[in-house]
């Protein structure tokens, strides 16, 4: 059904091996063996021990034979190992290992220690210090986004709630100076004392008057305001129209003229010609 040279050629080698990857785990997950999945749990702890003991452990969502199940759980069952010790009443502390590979675990970890390489064991009274001091540093970073991010939380909220006490006058006068300065509302709410833009965005979308007065001052801005906003309306389409059309002129000079972009103005007339 799926050919792995049919998909490379299509997508390319590494898509294509991801793609495989993914068909491959599903084709997994359906190859279940007969009386499989086992949902009982253990009984005892001889059970337990019985079921790790031999050279490879029975997965009892499937019935494969592997060394290690938590690879396995987590690539084609997608659960924990922890939601698998839970679901067959397995300790905690038991890995999720075969008998054998168990012992050469063991094995290793006794010739590692044997050698020096023994973690903190190994380790001076300066390392040690060296050590807590790295691991308090991350702790006191890790409370402090967490501060951080409450008290953005907070702020977020204080502004929504700032935003309902809003008059409609101070709403105009921001409208008033984006006429008068000719800038975008953000440039108008970056000046010290002026509420976000956000605040003034929420006002407007909830009175129509404010909505009609805001779409206004941002006809009226120039096309260079209109532009740093990307707000170019109507009027700036009718007057590219009318340059190219009437008045002959080239994109670039209609864009000297605007002070917009030649991509732009030409973006906008082809635009307006199709509308109209």
């Amino acid at each position: 059904m799926f050919s792995r040279r049919r998909i490379r050629s299509r997508l390319g080698p590494r898509t294509a091996s991801l793609k495989m990857g993914c068909i491959n785990e599903a084709a997994a997950r359906r190859r279940v063996r007969p009386g499989y999945p086992i949902m009982t749990p253990f009984q005892s702890l001889k059970e337990v021990r019985e079921y790790f003991s031999g050279d490879t452990v029975v997965c009892l969502l499937c019935g494969r034979n592997l060394k290690v199940l938590g690879k396995h759980l987590k690539d084609l069952h997608g659960i924990t190992k922890d939601e698998y010790r839970e679901q067959y009443n397995i300790s905690y502390s038991t890995g999720l290992v075969c008998e054998t590979t168990a012992a050469t675990m063991s094995r290793n970890s006794k010739i590692t220690y044997a050698n020096g390489n023994n973690g903190l064991a190994a380790m001076t009274m300066e390392e040690k210090a060296e050590a807590r001091r790295r691991l308090d540093k991350a702790v006191r970073h890790q409370r402090k986004g967490k501060l951080a991010r409450k008290e953005n939380r907070n702020h977020l909220r204080s502004w929504e709630g700032y935003a309902e006490t809003v008059t409609p006058e101070q709403i105009l006068a921001v409208i008033q100076k984006m006429i008068d300065q000719d800038m975008t509302l953000e440039e108008v709410c970056s000046q010290p004392g002026e509420m976000c833009s956000g605040t003034v965005q929420r006002a407007v979308g909830k009175n129509a008057e404010l909505k009609a007065k805001y779409d206004q001052a941002k006809e009226m801005r120039s096309f260079a305001a209109q532009a740093r906003s990307t707000q170019l309306g109507q009027r700036y389409t009718d007057e590219v129209i009318f340059l190219k059309d009437v008045k002959k002129k080239t994109f670039r000079e209609i864009s000297k003229k605007t002070h917009t972009n030649e991509d732009t103005v030409s973006r906008y007339y082809h635009k307006g010609k199709r509308l109209s």
